[in-house]
């Protein structure tokens, strides 16, 4: 059929904006114990509602009147599944359990502050959390029948977030740090010896594992043989994957900084990467300008694509079952959100869309990563993502009028996943510009800092040019 010749921006576009709002929103996915199961959260009206499919059945949602929602900072961290039932933070500030098929949810922790990030012992005794109670927060313990009262772990930092066990659930791992620093700016890893005595636990010592001047640290993680913590650290300029041997007290850097394996933690149970069950080797998530891709990572610091999930160009929350199966919520520039799981062959399925893809890629703008020079010191060249102007209706002559889309932040970041806003207006023949200015993320620490002190020049110049 021969294309309509028509202005750009006047297009007929086949979006509309209920095709925009009416998205389900899901925003982690984790695999039960059972190697198979399959759980996530969603938003339903602004409430989060739990789901899960097991083998077999169709999804169905395990919670009607809580409200599922981590409620520590900015968020996040609002469940983990451990076997067949789910802990999770809730909107009245306590955590809950509640088995995958049957029973209501039971209320483990009393009824003060806010909860986040509750993280079970590998011997499924003691759920650790992040709590937050009259500005002060803390890590938290108890045991995961609620049967006693919670045991504080650390205190006296200003924020703490993901609390993560050893396999012999005798030390608990932390991410802290203090005002004026942020979590991407300078936090420490922090590690505690846990004994039980007479059903309580008490913590033995303290100490910190990791932590310098000026340098960011997260997602700690213990290798399955106990031996070995990995972790996140910008120490290098980027994003990159930490390896420290615990009984040689070395460090080694697994990937360089040709890529970025962490974003900011704006909000609490990120998780970027996953140990291997045998720990010969470490899936994870990376990126270069804004698209992303799953590397697997070996422990003597081999790199290589793990062509999986080849298609997508945007992954957030990896998680690796007992099976060795893969799931995460990806999406692509013409792909909406999908949860997409994938078995050992590499095989993948579609878990649940989160809408309806009534679109064709074919009618959808394909982004292009570009940058562009600026006159600075520190940076020369300044990054974006542009979205052509595309509709297999309509063709126009000349230039199309342009629209240059300015993120909130300042260290956030425009990255190459669904984008309902760029395709409204590209399909309608505009062309859309999402600036990652000079303080953005995803692009290397100096040029996250190179906005420090300049905010609302620099910005506006990187917009400008």
């Amino acid at each position: 059929m021969a294309k309509t010749k028509r202005q750009y921006g006047l297009w007929d576009s086949p979006m509309s904006p209920e095709m925009m709002a009416r998205s389900a929103r899901i925003s982690d996915v984790q695999w039960a114990g059972d190697g198979e199961t399959l759980v996530w959260l969603e938003s339903h009206d602004g409430r989060g509602v739990l789901m899960f499919r097991s083998p077999g059945s169709c999804p169905r949602p395990i919670n009607d009147s809580i409200n599922v929602r981590g409620g520590v900072g900015y968020g996040g961290g609002a469940f983990q599944v451990f076997e067949q039932a789910v802990y999770f933070a809730a909107r009245d500030g306590r955590v809950y359990r509640c088995s995958l098929h049957r029973g209501l949810p039971q209320a483990i922790t009393p009824e003060w502050g806010t909860v986040a990030s509750p993280t079970v012992s590998p011997d499924g005794k003691w759920v650790a959390y992040v709590h937050r109670h009259q500005g002060v927060d803390r890590i938290a313990i108890v045991d995961t029948e609620g049967a006693t009262w919670p045991v504080i772990v650390a205190e006296g930092s200003d924020f703490y977030m993901q609390p993560s066990w050893a396999p012999d659930a005798q030390r608990l791992i932390w991410v802290q740090w203090d005002h004026p620093n942020m979590p991407w700016n300078q936090t420490v890893v922090a590690e505690a010896s846990i004994d039980v005595v007479r059903g309580t636990p008490i913590v033995e010592e303290t100490r910190i594992v990791t932590g310098d001047l000026d340098v960011a640290c997260q997602q700690p993680m213990i290798s399955p043989d106990g031996e070995k913590l990995a972790y996140l650290t910008d120490k290098g300029g980027h994003w990159n994957i930490a390896l420290h041997n615990r009984s040689r007290g070395e460090t080694t850097y697994l990937t360089a900084n040709n890529r970025e394996y962490a974003t900011p933690a704006w909000v609490q149970g990120l998780r970027h990467y996953a140990w291997s069950n045998d720990g010969s080797e470490i899936l994870a998530i990376s990126s270069r300008e804004g698209v992303a891709r799953l590397d697997r990572v070996g422990v003597d610091g081999t790199v290589e694509p793990a062509g999986i999930f080849e298609k997508y160009t945007s992954i957030e929350q990896l998680s690796l079952s007992s099976a060795g199966q893969v799931a995460a919520i990806v999406s692509s520039s013409s792909i909406p959100p999908r949860i997409v799981s994938a078995d050992t062959s590499g095989a993948e399925t579609i878990e649940r869309f989160g809408s309806s893809e009534r679109l064709s890629p074919q009618q959808l703008s394909a982004v292009q990563p570009i940058s562009w020079p600026v006159d600075d010191e520190v940076v020369e060249t300044v990054h974006g993502l542009y979205y052509p102007p595309t509709n297999p209706d309509f063709e126009a002559e000349g230039k199309p009028p342009a629209l240059i889309m300015i993120h909130g932040g300042p260290t956030s970041q425009r990255t190459a996943k669904w984008e309902p806003r760029n395709q409204f207006f590209a399909s309608r023949g505009w062309a859309v510009l999402d600036v990652n200015y000079r303080g953005s993320t995803g692009y290397g620490r100096e040029y996250m800092e190179a906005l420090f002190g300049r905010w609302g020049v620099a910005d506006v110049e990187d917009a400008v040019a």
